[in-house]
């Protein structure tokens, strides 16, 4: 389940993608470049990080 205010994964290169993309957990976000702050006060998502914990194919995600 998509979870808002946090840290998502996406596929693909960073910032190779539209102003917004749908993530490893399903939820469709808009996308920017986020600060250094953003990566020491959001949270990561739960599905998007267990999502990263398993062995994927790269074909998979294109």
């Amino acid at each position: 389940m998509a979870r808002a205010g946090a840290r998502h994964a996406f596929g693909g290169a960073p910032l190779e993608v539209a102003s917004w993309a749908t993530s490893a957990c399903g939820g469709d976000f808009g996308l920017a470049m986020p600060s250094e702050m953003d990566w020491i006060l959001a949270p990561t998502c739960p599905a998007c990080h267990e999502f990263l914990k398993e062995p994927h194919d790269v074909a998979e995600r294109s």
